[in-house]
């Protein structure tokens, strides 16, 4: 029963697509796109990757949160 049910799990999250929402640390103070902005979009895309998701747009906030 589990093994089906994983089955069809990984079946429903080949067909999701997800957006990326990164943002800027108050910590990170840099002109034009950020080191962290840049490591964010990058650690997500790989994760989306090895699970499956199909990344539909990046989204980043440059304003200091």
């Amino acid at each position: 029963m589990m093994d089906s049910n994983f089955a069809a799990l990984q079946q429903l999250h080949s067909n999701l697509r997800v957006a990326i929402y990164c943002r800027l640390s108050k910590d990170d103070n840099l002109d034009g796109e950020s080191a962290s902005i840049h490591n964010q979009r990058d650690m997500l895309e790989t994760w989306c990757q090895e699970h499956g998701y199909t990344v539909a747009g990046v989204y980043a906030e440059m304003k200091i949160a």
